[in-house]
């Protein structure tokens, strides 16, 4: 290896590590998009009502990058339905950072809402008793990949608060 690569890779790991330990805020304000995808199943009762369920995983991006919560995972389940109003859902949803450490939070849009409040239930480790809320407004929906599946994104606002 040489010493200019070697440079290069010790200084990776050391910008790596100090990244995974930096001191989180503890508050500030979110403004991110998730983009998620997922299965759904659907039973249509009539013809202007249907309800289902969904399963969702996705991603989370910060403006500007390295924001709180920015490259987190999460996973969704929850229940939607389609009628005179328009469309609805409730959901929860499991965020994981890179170090394992979860936030739960729950999102319920009321039918035809063009945009929707979410709150931080809890969370493990770093964001033990985090609190916070703020709103939710679709961005994009796409052409499923498959039947039975969904996709798009969400912009995020809101703010966060750590004991």
């Amino acid at each position: 290896m040489t010493a200019s690569i070697r440079t290069f890779a010790v200084v990776g790991a050391l910008a790596a590590a100090t990244t995974a330990h930096a001191q989180l805020a503890r508050q500030g304000t979110i403004d991110s998009q998730t983009c998620w995808g997922g299965t759904a199943q659907l039973m249509n009762f009539a013809k202007e009502l249907a309800m289902g369920t969904y399963a969702l995983t996705g991603t989370t991006r910060t403006s500007p990058p390295g924001g709180f919560m920015d490259l987190t995972t999460y996973e969704c389940l929850g229940s939607f339905e389609f009628g005179k109003a328009g469309a609805g859902h409730n959901g929860y949803c499991v965020m994981v950072d890179a170090q394992g450490d979860q936030v739960f939070v729950r999102d319920v849009r009321p039918a035809g809402a063009a945009s929707w409040p979410w709150q931080y239930l809890g969370g493990t480790g770093k964001y033990a008793g985090i609190t916070g809320s703020g709103d939710s407004r679709r961005i994009g929906t796409f052409v499923p990949a498959r039947p039975g599946t969904t996709q798009g994104c969400n912009q995020v606002t809101g703010s966060y608060r750590l004991p």
